[in-house]
Formats: structure tokens, C-alpha cells, sequence
């Protein structure tokens, strides 16, 4: 019976886990240089460019290219609605971004 009630004590939970043979980059770095809030303006930039009637699709690519481990990141934590993630990142349901 102790043995049974010390497993069920030391139950650890965890946000994220490891990534498992096959799985690359599961939640990969951001990159050199970037933070949160650099990202969050790139994301900001990359929105403001997607309200324009023809947005710079060069600038929308380096800026989704830019932002991809803080979109991951966003994912996999908060498990945000499909409105969420179209709110915040437009441009991922674009042709372009969508490769089929």
C-alpha cells in the first residue's frame, strides 16, 4: 500500500515535454538576437502589412519565417481557438503560407 500512495505523490505535471524520436523542433529556440517583445513587433509589423490593400508579400514571408518559434510557442502553450490564431497571425491562412 506505501508503495502505491509514494507513486501518486510524486506526480510531476508539465506545460511542455520532450520531443520523442521523430519529432523535430518540437518548441524550437527563438533566434539569435530575438526576444519576446522583438518578436511581438515583428508580429505586430507583419499584421499591420496584411491591413493593406497589396500587402509586401517578401516582408510577410521574412517576418512569418521570423516569428515561427514564438507562433509555435503560442500553440503548443496556450491552445489558443482557430479565431485567436487567425486574429493574431492573418497572414498564416494566406495562399502563400498554406502550401498545398
Amino acid at each position: 500500500m506505501v508503495v502505491n500512495m509514494e507513486s501518486t505523490l510524486h506526480v510531476e505535471t508539465h506545460l511542455t515535454r520532450e520531443s520523442k524520436r521523430g519529432e523535430i523542433n518540437y518548441l524550437p529556440d527563438y533566434p539569435d538576437g530575438q526576444d519576446d517583445s522583438t518578436l511581438e513587433d515583428a508580429r505586430q509589423t507583419m499584421v499591420d502589412e496584411m491591413k493593406k490593400k497589396t500587402p509586401n508579400g517578401a516582408l510577410i514571408k521574412q517576418k512569418m519565417d521570423l516569428t515561427f518559434a514564438l507562433r509555435r510557442s503560442e500553440v503548443v502553450k496556450d491552445k489558443p481557438a482557430i479565431t485567436q490564431i487567425c486574429e493574431r497571425w492573418p497572414a498564416l491562412f494566406t495562399e502563400q503560407q498554406v502550401d498545398l
